[in-house]
C-alpha cells in the first residue's frame, strides 16, 4: 500500500488528503506485491477522478483489518459516488463512465481479476453524491506456508 501511495502521490496530492488506518498485528499473506500495488493505484485513480471537479475538499482512507481467515483492505473516498445502475456493470471489462479517450473501462476488471488470482474478492459500496467505498478480502494462509511473505501496508 505505502509503495502504491508513492508511486500515486502526484496524481492525489492536490485533490484529497489520504488518511492511512492500518490495523494492528496484520497477518503476512501470500500475494504478489506488484499487483496487489497495481489493485491500490486503481482504486486511487478512480478515487482522485471521482473527487476532482466534483468536490472541494476530498478525501481518501485506506484501512487494513483482519479476522481469523482474510485480510481486508478498504479504499473509501467522498467523491461523486457511483449510480446504482452502474454499480452492478463496474467490474465488467471495457465498461466505463469517463469520457472518451480518459478511461478505458479495464481498471476495476482487471483489478477484479487479480483479486480472484489470489483467491480472493471485491466489492464495492456507494451512493451517488456519496463517494465509494471498496473493499479487497484475501485470504490469510497458515503460519507454516512459507510463502506468506508479503505485509499489506
Amino acid at each position: 500500500i505505502e509503495s502504491a501511495l508513492r508511486i500515486g502521490q502526484d496524481k492525489y496530492k492536490d485533490y484529497a488528503e489520504v488518511t492511512k488506518n492500518y490495523g494492528d498485528n496484520i497477518p503476512k499473506i501470500k500475494c504478489s506485491p506488484a499487483k496487489i500495488n497495481q489493485i491500490i493505484l486503481n482504486l486511487l485513480n478512480n478515487s482522485v477522478d471521482a473527487i476532482k471537479d466534483h468536490i472541494e475538499s476530498g478525501s481518501i482512507v485506506i484501512t487494513t483489518t483482519a479476522d481469523d481467515q482474510n485480510v481486508h483492505i478498504t479504499v473509501q473516498d467522498n467523491g461523486k459516488g457511483i449510480t446504482a445502475d452502474h454499480l452492478d456493470q463496474i467490474f465488467e471489462p471495457f465498461f466505463t463512465t469517463k469520457g472518451a479517450g480518459v478511461g478505458t473501462g479495464l481498471g476495476l476488471a482487471i483489478s477484479n481479476q487479480i483479486v480472484e488470482e489470489h483467491q480472493g474478492h471485491i466489492k464495492a459500496e456507494s451512493k451517488e453524491g456519496e463517494g465509494a467505498t471498496f473493499t479487497i478480502v484475501l485470504p490469510i494462509h497458515s503460519d507454516d506456508d512459507s510463502e506468506a511473505d508479503t505485509k499489506v501496508t
